[in-house]
């Protein structure tokens, strides 16, 4: 999955996905996997969500898939939306 991220970044920011140093120009697997991990929704009564604000590297990864994440207070219907839209350009 981290080099599917990698390769998404590297397209989006327009560089050579087909260099052997080119993986790690994007973002390093450590990065991917800490601003990943940063990604948090904390449950809010009435069935809101409060979700994390995005840090650089978690901006370009979803910026590079194309997704929207800049949802305030969404409920789960939204956040289920969200991961649909995840899951729909990870096929692409």
């Amino acid at each position: 999955m981290i080099r599917v991220i990698q390769y998404k970044v590297l397209k989006h920011q327009g560089k050579d996905t087909l260099s052997i140093d080119g993986w790690e120009s994007g973002l390093s697997a450590e990065r991917i996997q800490k601003a990943i991990n940063s990604f948090n929704a904390d449950s809010l009564p009435s069935s809101y969500y409060r979700l994390t604000k995005s840090n650089a590297d978690l901006q370009l990864i979803l910026d590079a898939f194309g997704v929207n994440a800049t949802l305030r207070l969404p409920t789960a219907v939204e956040l289920k939306q969200l991961k649909y839209s995840f899951d729909k350009t990870a096929v692409m």
